[in-house]
């Protein structure tokens, strides 16, 4: 009798169990996104919601794409590339760490800053009518509506407003984020498709007095 023996050769697959079950958004929530996207170079908020649990204590968060630490009772990950970010879940046990699942991410550039007139927002170039400004109480800096808080990322110290005229360019300084009367008198004395530009001092979080793109505008 002739025994034919089998030999079976058994690969661990890897690189898809490497990092536990993919959570997709059940268990990872970026809380500083309105679409739960996360953004290159700033901290973002990460909520872990596992087991019933708000981020417990024995777990930890590690990732392919820049850093990623706990700050009191949140996790904060800062990407230092856009594309894709993969955030990794383990839970310490003893002397052990346990992976056990992951998610992924999209990471997103920060929008460039725009100008705001009350609820207007305007880019660095763009066309403006006029009524838009005098009918607007104060200017902010905006960086779309999606990063929570952005809003808060630069208070306006002062601006300044310029445009050619005759041949000689006129400059009119201005303290603080306040359209004053006079500012508003001076744009409506301008005529149609006149340039001018804004120049905006911002003070933010942990720096100093900062200087802004030059916005450019058309006003009509």
């Amino acid at each position: 009798m002739t025994v034919i023996l089998f030999t079976f050769f058994l690969i661990p697959a890897f690189s898809q169990y490497k990092y536990g079950s993919n959570f997709g958004d059940s268990v990872l929530y970026c809380l500083s996104s309105k679409s739960n996207h996360l953004y290159e170079g700033i901290d973002n908020v990460i909520e872990l919601i596992i087991d019933g649990k708000t981020n417990p204590e024995d777990y930890i968060l590690s990732t392919n794409n820049g850093i990623v630490f706990r700050d009191s009772l949140d996790f904060i990950t800062i990407p230092r590339r856009i594309g894709k970010s993969r955030l990794i879940v383990s839970q310490l046990n003893g002397n052990d760490t346990l992976t056990l699942g992951f998610s992924y991410f999209n990471v997103k550039r920060v929008p460039d800053p725009m100008l705001r007139l009350d609820t207007l927002s305007f880019n660095e170039i763009d066309t403006v009518l006029k009524k838009s400004i005098i009918q607007a109480d104060s200017l902010t800096i905006y960086f779309g509506s999606d990063i929570i808080g952005s809003e808060n990322w630069f208070k306006i110290v002062r601006y300044n407003i310029g445009y050619f005229y005759g041949g000689f360019y006129k400059s009119f300084n201005y303290t603080g984020n306040l359209l004053n009367n006079e500012l508003k008198y001076l744009i409506s004395s301008l005529g149609p498709g006149k340039d001018i530009t804004i120049t905006i001092w911002a003070e933010g979080e942990g720096m100093l007095i900062k200087e802004l793109p030059i916005f450019r505008w058309i006003v009509y």
